[in-house]
Parts: C-alpha cells; sequence; structure tokens
C-alpha cells in the first residue's frame, strides 16, 4: 500500500499522484497524517516511510512507520531539522531511522548507487516505474514559476528552459 502526503490545497489533485503509484492521498494539512496511516493499515503502520520534509512533519512520519520493523529514511528536510531524541526513540517509537544523501552514497558506494539505477532502468523499461515529467518554464518566466512554487501550486519537479 502506497500513501502520498501533500499539504496544500493547490496540491489535492489526485490524479497526479495516483498515477505515480499512489494507493492512497492523505491531505497532511487537514488530516492527522499518522492517524491516517494506522486506520487505513489496520493499527500496524507502514513499513518504509520516506521522508523528505523535516520539522513537524517529521514527527507524524515516526509515529506512521510500523513499531520495531518499520524503517523511516530521511533524505531531505526542506521544512526544518529532522531530530529525535534517545527517549523516543527508545521508548516512544521503536523504528529505524536512516539518513540518506544520494551525494554521499554516490562518493562512498558507487557500486550500490549503480545497482540501484541499473535495477531502476529495468523498473522503467518493464514500465513498471514512469518517471514524472518537469512542469518546463521559459527561463524569462523564472520568476513566475519560483512565485506559484513559493505559493505551493506546483506538483512535481520544475525546469527552466533557455
Amino acid at each position: 500500500m502506497i500513501f502520498k502526503t501533500p499539504g496544500q490545497t493547490a496540491k489535492r489533485v489526485l490524479a497526479p499522484y495516483r498515477a505515480l503509484g499512489a494507493d492512497h492521498v492523505i491531505d497532511y494539512g487537514s488530516a492527522d497524517v499518522a492517524t491516517e496511516v494506522l486506520r487505513l493499515t489496520d493499527g500496524r503502520g507502514a513499513d518504509l516511510v520516506l521522508e523528505s520534509a523535516g520539522g513537524a512533519a517529521f514527527g507524524a512520519s515516526l509515529a506512521a512507520a510500523k513499531r520495531v520493523t518499520g524503517r523511516v529514511v530521511v533524505y531531505g528536510v526542506a521544512g526544518g531539522e529532522a531530530a529525535i531524541t534517545n527517549w523516543k526513540l527508545n521508548f516512544t517509537h521503536q523504528i529505524h531511522v536512516i539518513g540518506l544523501h544520494i551525494g554521499v552514497l554516490i562518493e562512498t558506494a558507487p557500486q550500490i548507487f549503480g545497482e540501484l539505477m541499473d535495477e531502476l532502468s529495468a523498473l522503467i523499461a518493464a514500465g513498471v516505474f514512469t518517471p514524472g515529467r518537469p512542469t518546463v518554464y521559459d527561463l524569462a518566466d523564472g520568476p513566475k514559476a519560483l512565485t506559484e512554487m513559493e505559493a505551493r501550486a506546483t506538483v512535481g519537479k520544475l525546469a527552466l528552459q533557455p
């Protein structure tokens, strides 16, 4: 079961997330993500949570993960720090928290990164995974792209074309 948690009114369009494979789309701006994930998993929690927001969202990610065997992979902290105390990790969540920085992975374990890219390429070739396409703006429309991104009115990646 795959969940996606966009958070702003403009992002409540479900189709792009469902097209990427999300079984459930939860608006973290109007729902308690952890409670909803636990409800949808019959109280078990998620096996894997990919966390890129940090800040308050990090706490929801920890609470949504399955106890003991659940993993939270932190690969970004756009909304602030992703901090947890030893006490909370041991007595509240009992999960695995893993930090991932792609640049460090490429530098220190290029073979693993290469294997991951090979696997991803095979999934794309088999039609299992279709990469998203960025929304492309003319370079002159860069300020408009930034305004829309700041207003959280965009979905996915943005690109500027010279």
